[in-house]
């Protein structure tokens, strides 16, 4: 975790990146005239964003879009998720603090360096605040009104910060499942009902982004390998293997969990145990969701490692899954699963530092453009209308890639920014205008 926070706080770069460039129209006018609900939750690609749209405007105006503010912000909700769902499964650290040294590298792994050093990735990190809420409360011993609530809440927010949320709806009804009365069968079909409003107002007014591939290509059997990948590549070695050995990892993962949840009683019955399902489940099904969206973009594309996370949550489970069926940290007959959770953190690790390289290089290059922007946008905005300006704002973007905007992004946002003196013009001593 201080590694990591430690990356964040040196590393982070205070300029717009990927999709942040469209936003930045969106964020100065909301800036000017307070946004609607509706106009927060309108649709981006496959997601609503409610909640991380409004967080980023309210941080907006308090740091000038400031977005090392916003990194620290998202590591922020990272800690007090992975806090919650350790203290959820508190019995089971006391006995195996090996478990401890597990969720750590998986949870702060580096590979997911996307997620840490884009400040638009918070949606990721309010999503698993969300998920991990509903699927602690769901998890007690008894379906009691207020946990209840809790859980839909938790469900609402992590559904409206990022799409991979309406994984809950299952992940609910299963937990829901496991109790038994009146009471369970009136909250299943509430939680059904969520389900089903959360999903219509998700496919109203849905259009296919401009450049995404056919929803046919979704059913296609390379949706099955990208989720496989998907799901092994935080334990996988780019190096070593590639897809097949991501998918077999990915494979093995989901045998092991049929596995242990067969062998112990526990993991189906305590509370410790449904925690480790639902966070499991929500981690598979995430990334299950990813590959229904974006595995027609190609298998590579499951190697991105923003979709890390959501696979970092499924070996978290799996890890809890292997501590729940020993009895204590020396005294387990079954030495395979503990060979496993600690063959787990190992990989976890070293696909962390496999992936240092690429933060860092990173990190300079983001460097550079920003202050490569500062030093040639003014001539790009000034002659942009003009047919020499549009070659010059061309290769601005060329020259910037790194920050993977377009020409008319450029072209829109920078006056806007600047006007404003957002983001990399915070402290830049270029007066607005």
């Amino acid at each position: 975790m201080a590694t990591t926070g430690g990356v964040v706080y040196v590393l982070g770069v205070d300029v717009p990146i990927h999709d942040q460039w469209p936003y930045a129209e969106d964020l100065v006018r909301h800036l000017s005239t307070a946004p609607t609900v509706r106009e927060l939750a309108q649709p981006v690609n496959e997601h609503r964003l409610l909640f991380p749209r409004a967080l980023m405007l309210l941080l907006a105006r308090m740091t000038d879009w400031n977005i090392r503010a916003e990194l620290l912000a998202a590591f922020l909700v990272a800690v007090v998720a992975v806090v919650a769902l350790l203290l959820a499964v508190r019995p089971l650290i006391r006995r195996q603090p090996l478990i401890l040294l597990a969720v750590g590298a998986l949870y702060f792994s580096l590979y997911a360096w996307q997620n840490w050093l884009w400040s638009w990735q918070i949606q990721i990190w309010l999503n698993v605040l969300g998920a991990t809420m509903a699927v602690v409360a769901l998890a007690g011993p008894t379906v009691r009104r207020l946990r209840f609530v809790v859980a839909a809440a938790g469900f609402v927010f992590a559904a409206y910060s990022f799409a991979a949320g309406l994984a809950l709806g299952p992940v609910g009804l299963l937990l829901l499942g496991r109790r038994s009365g009146g009471r369970s069968r009136a909250s299943q079909l509430v939680w059904a009902g969520l389900t089903a409003a959360i999903a219509v107002h998700y496919a109203a007014g849905y259009s296919r982004p401009e450049g995404h591939p056919a929803m046919a290509t979704s059913f296609s059997p390379g949706a099955l390998l990208f989720g496989l990948v998907c799901l092994g590549a935080p334990v996988s070695l780019s190096s070593v293997g590639g897809v097949w050995l991501a998918a077999s990892l990915g494979t093995l993962g989901l045998l092991s969990t049929l596995l242990l949840v067969l062998a112990s009683r526990a993991v189906r019955t305590s509370r410790v145990g449904r925690v480790a399902i639902g966070i499991l489940l929500y981690g598979a099904l995430a990334c299950a969701l990813t590959a229904f969206g974006r595995s027609g973009f190609g298998v590579q594309l499951a190697y991105q490692s923003r979709y890390g996370t959501y696979a970092a949550l499924f070996w978290i489970g799996l890890v809890f899954l292997g501590g729940l069926t020993c009895p204590s940290p020396l005294g387990c007959r079954r030495w395979w699963v503990r060979g496993g959770i600690c063959a787990v953190a190992l990989l976890a690790t070293v696909r962390s530092v496999e992936s240092w390289p690429a933060v860092v290089a990173y990190a300079r290059e983001t460097r550079q453009a920003r202050d490569f922007l500062l030093d040639r946008e003014r001539q790009a905005v000034v002659e942009a209308p003009t047919p020499s300006g549009r070659r010059i704002v061309k290769r601005l973007a060329r020259e910037v890639r790194v920050l993977q905007t377009t020409p008319d992004q450029l072209e829109r946002a920078l006056p806007l920014l600047r006007g404003r003196g957002l983001s990399l013009y915070r402290r830049s001593g270029r007066p607005p205008g």
